[in-house]
């Protein structure tokens, strides 16, 4: 079980480098208004875009239990465990996420084809 949690955040922190260095990358190459270079990283899709940052938030989300018992933060560690569980929060939006990308994916590339 450890090792298949472990092969999990290597690939979600795998995924998540990738898309924060295609979005550096692309807007850094872009020209245009601020808006114009944001929608170019994500194929020209608002929805893409918003899929991006939803999946790097419920990433913080997911390992803020560990950054926070790493920075020796009980307070605010306590305060969220008692309130909400991060790591199942940040795994909902992180599916919900998924189904939105993976959704507006098969309508981009369908929209190439033709």
């Amino acid at each position: 079980m450890f090792v298949i949690g472990l092969a999990l955040d290597v690939a979600l922190l795998a995924l998540v480098a990738f898309i924060v260095y295609r979005v550096v990358t692309l807007y850094r190459s872009t020209t245009g208004t601020v808006k114009e270079r944001l929608l170019a990283t994500a194929w020209g899709s608002a929805t893409m875009l918003a899929g991006f940052a939803t999946t790097i938030g419920s990433t913080i989300m997911i390992y803020s239990d560990t950054v926070l018992e790493t920075l020796n933060l009980p307070d605010v560690q306590a305060l969220l465990k008692d309130n909400v569980s991060p790591k199942v929060m940040g795994y909902v939006v992180l599916g919900t996420t998924a189904l939105i990308v993976a959704g507006r994916l098969r309508t981009l590339f369908r929209g190439l084809s033709s």
